[in-house]
């Protein structure tokens, strides 16, 4: 009797152990989907400040020869937008983004405008958190750069002038294409390693500034066919202004986009 309790037993705790390996190796039983790292498919980090290249593939350099700015011809989007619509007064619109001739006055680019602090949103101001903005054409186009150039102007107060060159620009950035315009697929991604622009120090900041203090941020990539794409700001980079400090935004003078003549 006592050799057959001993054999139960046996058998209950082998039984026990094999189901707790199938649920730790199927994932069930568990609260959620086991969450994987998004691949990373940058080859080489840009420098510190603007005019780096991040590359979507192996040994692939920007090249415009013979390729066109199509960015003025796409339907914008975005997450958020302070001004989605054309405000001539205003220095912030998403229409600036690809076209600052349409403007009638201060030209900034592009601002993000996620939910105040004490709306209890996730991804409010104060919440690093993702942005986008995507462009949709009217047919496919060979794709294969994305130039961003961050903002360029100075803010002006009583107490002190702020050069904002690249503030509120992207830490984690993504180059996405869809052939739907809903799922979105990488061909260039860059975690985390994108550190705050900087101007180059021979050209002064002026409170509408014109001029391209830098070369732009390029996103090279293996060219690709589509009418979808997007600039995904996985996380943000901090204002420095204190007036602004622990806020976050997305903010971008100018989008380029370069495909095929």
């Amino acid at each position: 009797m006592n050799k057959l309790k001993i054999h139960n037993n046996i058998v209950y705790v082998l039984l026990c152990c094999f189901i707790c390996l199938f649920l730790l190796f199927t994932g069930c039983g568990t609260s959620g989907p086991k969450l994987t790292e998004r691949k990373l498919t940058i080859t080489s980090a840009p420098p510190e400040g603007s005019g780096g290249v991040i590359s979507g593939g192996p040994a692939i350099t920007s090249d415009i020869t013979n390729k066109v700015n199509i960015a003025p011809q796409a339907q914008l989007d975005a997450k958020s937008s302070v001004n989605a619509g054309l405000e001539p007064k205003s220095g912030w619109s998403l229409a600036f983004l690809t076209n600052h001739s349409i403007a009638t006055g201060l030209v900034y680019g592009y601002s993000s405008n996620p939910p105040a602090a004490d709306s209890g949103e996730d991804g409010n101001i104060k919440e690093n958190h993702d942005e986008w903005v995507s462009f949709t054409f009217d047919k496919e186009y060979n794709i294969s750069e994305v130039f961003l150039y961050p903002r360029q102007d100075l803010y002006i107060s009583e107490q002190k002038d702020y050069d904002m060159y690249g503030e509120a620009f992207a830490a984690s950035l993504a180059i996405e294409v869809s052939k739907d315009g809903t799922n979105w697929n990488d061909v260039v991604y860059s975690k985390n390693n994108i550190t705050k622009p900087v101007p180059d120090s021979g050209t002064p900041a002026t409170a509408d500034n014109t001029e391209k203090r830098q070369p732009p941020m390029k996103c090279v990539f293996t060219p690709v066919s589509t009418k979808y794409i997007r600039v995904h700001a996985l996380s943000l980079i901090g204002f420095d202004r204190p007036e602004e400090a622990g806020q976050y935004r997305f903010q971008l003078y100018l989008v380029e986009i370069y495909a095929d003549k």
